[in-house]
């Protein structure tokens, strides 16, 4: 319901903080032993709750630069903070850790506020999907971040003269009557 229970919560009478799961796999990924491979964070039906309290942190972290995500986890820095901890209270976010959530849609969960919708990707999967086959070759060996990184960049690169094509479509022939019509920014 609240980002300490993502996170976890500091203690002031015991003097020690209390991490979540959420908060160690952050963490995790910022070693030298993890920072190299890629983490997936799922958030199972992270809409029985509003996401945009106990996400609030990290969604305006994730909006920054990537070196200026920071989630800000005490008011005041730690004496004896762990070593990646920055400035004593904030844990910076990786960009080797990606999230990902599920959200059902019924009388049990809590709509998603618009400020939600314009920070993800939504993908709805079909309710009955068509069956496949599973392919049994024997599975790849894992994929560094660096690898997977660069050839983000490489495609982005290759592809931007047409994405911006694109943009440049939308924004000249689409931004207007979509505004207009369908109020949509």
């Amino acid at each position: 319901r609240d980002p300490q229970d993502l996170v976890g919560h500091y203690n002031v009478f015991e003097k020690r903080f209390y991490e979540g799961e959420f908060l160690k796999a952050l963490y995790r990924a910022r070693t030298p032993r993890w920072n190299d491979a890629i983490h997936i964070v799922v958030l199972d039906e992270m809409n029985l709750s509003h996401p945009e309290q106990y996400f609030s942190g990290l969604l305006s972290a994730l909006e920054r630069n990537p070196e200026d995500r920071y989630l800000g986890l005490m008011s005041h820095a730690l004496e004896r903070a762990p070593a990646l901890f920055h400035e004593g209270s904030k844990l910076s976010i990786p960009t080797n850790v990606w999230f990902v959530g599920t959200a059902n849609h019924d009388e049990t969960t809590k709509d998603f506020a618009d400020k939600i919708y314009d920070r993800v990707h939504v993908m709805e999967l079909p309710h009955r999907p068509e069956p496949f086959t599973v392919d049994t070759r024997s599975p790849r060996p894992p994929v560094s971040f660096k690898a997977l990184d660069a050839a983000f960049e490489r495609a982005f690169t290759q592809h931007s003269p047409v994405a911006k094509r694109a943009i440049d479509f939308l924004e000249r022939e689409l931004r207007k009557p979509l505004a207009r019509n369908f109020e949509i920014g």
